[in-house]
């Protein structure tokens, strides 16, 4: 009975650092994901202002070729053409900011719940070492009854 006791003691000893190891293990790569993921953010940022650039520069070629269909007659229907293409660029690029806008916001979120799960992980890892701590004051108090 005793070697009983002792194997189960052990073999729980056992599973508890293969579980803190793995849950060390989880909460590194959660903390490289939350890495990349900011990254990410920073980069759609980043398209973000590129693309609000880009939509003022595409403003002021629109404003450029109105000015430009008054003073030729001969350039109006090219002209006009030009200027409805950049029109349907500019709704593109207000699309497109909507959207890296929105996948901003759902990054960010992510990047929320990562730090969520990295914190319930941690409390596991604190769980486990305590019930660790406890199961050793288990086998010290059974090794009392064994004698």
């Amino acid at each position: 009975m005793q070697e009983n006791s002792a194997s189960t003691s052990e073999n729980g000893a056992k599973v508890l650092k293969m579980a803190k190891k793995a849950i060390e293990e989880m909460v590194g790569k959660i903390d490289a994901g939350t890495a990349s993921i900011k990254e990410a953010d920073v980069s759609f940022n980043n398209i973000n202002k590129y693309v609000d650039e880009n939509q003022k520069l595409m403003n002021t070629i629109a404003q450029a070729m109105d000015e430009q269909k008054h003073s030729a007659n001969d350039n109006m229907i090219i002209t006009n053409k030009v200027r409805d293409a950049l029109v349907k660029t500019n709704d593109l690029a207000k699309e497109q900011t909507t959207y890296s806008e929105s996948v901003a916001d759902t990054m960010n979120k992510l990047v929320s719940s990562s730090d969520n799960v990295k914190q319930a992980v941690s409390e596991v890892v604190e769980t486990a070492d305590t019930n660790k701590n406890s199961v050793v004051e288990m086998e010290k108090q059974i090794s009392v009854f064994k004698y």
